[in-house]
């Protein structure tokens, strides 16, 4: 499993602890499956709710990554947040070549997650 959820609630303002306590559901239910691995991806927080909130919404993904024991990515829509060319016109959302761009970089998490769920070590 590759959980990367929690940008629209940031984009709404939602307090982290309420994204928080979403994903610990997300993620303690799979995990429950002996046959289940997590990977938990953050995503970049938008500069205009000031450095408070950036800095609580990093650490949630970050400190959920840890405390369930999964694979962490800091920011999987750092391939393509900031070149134009790789967003939708909303300026949000990543075009084909986005998707391709994050895809290469999320890549090698990827493996090793692979790697994890046929050896079934965590």
């Amino acid at each position: 499993m590759i959980l990367e959820l929690g940008a629209n609630d940031m984009l709404r303002g939602f307090e982290p602890s309420v994204t928080r306590a979403a994903l610990v559901m997300i993620l303690t239910q799979p995990r429950s499956s002996a046959d289940c691995r997590a990977s938990c991806c953050g995503v970049r927080t938008q500069p205009s709710r000031g450095d408070e909130y950036k800095s609580a919404f990093a650490a949630m993904f970050s400190g959920l990554a840890s405390e369930h024991d999964v694979l962490f990515y800091p920011a999987f829509d750092d391939a393509f947040v900031d070149d134009a060319q790789l967003k939708l016109p909303d300026g949000l959302h990543p075009t084909a070549a986005g998707i391709e761009a994050v895809v290469t970089r999320i890549l090698p998490k990827v493996e090793v997650l692979d790697r994890r769920a046929r050896h079934r070590d965590r």
